[in-house]
């Protein structure tokens, strides 16, 4: 089964907005939790990583939108 890149851009914006999502909890539980500080610093890089891993999936998504029309 062939998708067009249309169907691919989108399903990278869904799991875009999920890795947002996913990121901002992760620092919110990171955040609350009492942790040693090397674990909260680990925790903290992950969410971040989530959280660009995120915005650079949504970004995909638009500059495609914008180079194809609508």
């Amino acid at each position: 089964m062939r998708s067009d890149r249309r169907t691919v851009y989108r399903y990278r914006a869904v799991f875009g907005f999920g890795f947002l999502v996913l990121g901002a909890v992760t620092l919110y539980r990171v955040a609350v939790v009492d942790a040693p500080f090397g674990n909260k610093i680990l925790g903290g890089l992950l969410a971040l990583a989530m959280l660009a891993l995120g915005v650079a999936r949504l970004a995909q998504y638009v500059r495609f939108r914008r180079e194809s029309g609508p």
